[in-house]
């Protein structure tokens, strides 16, 4: 068990390397994306075609690289103790992500808007308390007499995404949006319920679990339980069009208080998906009293053999396997920005963000500032905090040839120049075509 506890946090801390929180999107009117972000967000022209475009990011809550390891000669090494320090009290959460958004068409008439899209995604989310570090690197002794939860949790999952979304302005003022989606899964991983309480009798030094713990996984071959291999992915073959549905929903509203001050609200992702196909199901249920390790000689002598703790846990937690049927909802996001334009082709923006994954909630705050320059190119800059004091400073970037745009958007370049300092980066880029400009003038007078 503490080689999983390890092996999680050394993929957590190899993954900050690379680049979810996607914040900059969401201020680039100009491209037909930021309709990823509010479904009443209208194109600038009357069709728009969405050719491949690739979405990946990483985010944990705590901890940069250059703050947990240390130079050791030619190499890096990892300080436990300084990771566990450095952790919040509420643990320890990471998540990844990538979508591609394989094709999206968008046809604008003058007050009206629908869109068709297709898209793949791939994500994870892990929870880690900080308990269950503090466990394992140091044992039960510092938590005499105290119940503590060591149950991580997860959930990993890639479906399919058909989407039909439509947008109305309802009046001069006022775009209402909304998009159905139609999911099918391929496979998960997913942590239904997480409590794993411990307890040390501070008399004998014993411990006394109580486990409701599941684990339910579809689309993966049955695991190996007694060995506590529960994300078996050996022969793993994605099936894109199988039993596994859902559906999902996006909300959004655009006010335009004066020509340059505006607001916007919207949710997405509201939705789960059921899972039917390869289903199986983990569970540990029930109290389990440690009787046969005496950890009062151990602690007198000073020296604490945590490995023969943890693998007495591991093989204790009786887990019963079952096959039946579960649902699963998706990681939701919720904005709420105001932009205001300085100049014509200066608009500053602010946002505030917050998702919802496995019942853990992440904020942040992004300002924005977009310069564009007439309609063939647009550059901006944004500052942005995340909880857990990620501070990111990103960048975005549009520039249209004809009827060809290119784009590309970060929420954080830091990583680029100093990757230990990685704690949250992402990048969004693609490929569009947009036709027929419209003419908003003849839109003011149909609503007048």
């Amino acid at each position: 068990m503490k080689q999983y506890i390890l092996s999680i946090c050394c993929v957590c801390l190899s993954f900050c390397l690379q680049a979810q929180l996607d914040l900059s999107t969401h201020f680039m009117s100009n491209i037909p994306q930021s309709n990823l972000t509010n479904p009443a967000a209208m194109n600038d022209y009357k069709v728009s075609i969405n050719l491949p475009s690739v979405y990946a990011g990483l985010y944990n809550s705590s901890i940069k690289l250059n703050d947990v390891l240390e130079k050791n000669g030619n190499s890096l090494t990892l300080d436990m103790d300084k990771l566990v320090n450095g952790m919040s009290n509420d643990g320890f959460s990471f998540q990844t992500n990538v979508n591609v958004e394989t094709f999206a068409f968008a046809f604008r008439a003058k007050k009206w808007q629908v869109s068709l899209n297709h898209g793949v995604r791939f994500s994870t989310f892990h929870h880690v308390p900080k308990e269950l570090l503090q466990f394992a690197w140091g044992g039960n002794a510092q938590f005499i007499g105290e119940t503590i939860n060591i149950a991580p949790s997860q959930n990993v999952s890639m479906h399919q995404e058909f989407g039909l979304g439509f947008a109305y302005q309802v009046s001069e003022k006022l775009t209402l949006g909304t998009k159905l989606k139609y999911l099918i899964g391929a496979g998960t991983y997913h942590t239904s319920s997480a409590v794993a309480n411990i307890y040390t009798n501070p008399e004998y030094y014993q411990l006394t679990a109580e486990t409701d713990y599941t684990i339910n996984t579809s689309g993966l071959p049955e695991s190996d339980v007694e060995n506590w291999d529960f994300f078996n992915v050996n022969n793993f073959e994605p099936n894109i069009f199988g039993d596994n549905k859902g559906f999902a929903i996006d909300l959004g509203a655009q006010f335009e208080v004066t020509d340059k001050l505006s607001f916007q609200a919207s949710a997405t992702n509201l939705g789960k998906i059921n899972w039917e196909e390869e289903v199986y199901n983990y569970t540990s249920n029930g109290t389990f009293n440690f009787d046969g390790l005496d950890f009062k000689p151990i602690l007198d002598e000073g020296e604490l053999e945590v490995d023969a703790i943890l693998d007495t846990i591991a093989n204790t937690f009786q887990f019963q396997s079952t096959q039946n049927n579960f649902s699963s909802t998706l990681p939701s996001s919720f904005y709420l920005s105001g932009s205001y334009k300085i100049q014509k082709s200066l608009t500053v923006g602010a946002l505030l963000f917050a998702q919802r994954n496995q019942d853990i909630t992440t904020p942040a705050l992004a300002l924005n500032i977009r310069k564009d320059f007439g309609n063939i190119f647009s550059l901006g800059t944004q500052y942005a905090m995340v909880k857990g004091g990620a501070h990111n400073l990103g960048l975005s970037s549009a520039l249209k040839l004809g009827p060809v745009q290119l784009f590309m958007t970060s929420d954080n370049i830091v990583p680029v120049f100093n990757p230990l300092k990685g704690q949250n980066a992402n990048i969004r880029f693609g490929l569009n075509l947009m036709f027929a400009r419209v003419n908003k003038d003849e839109v003011s007078d149909i609503l007048d």
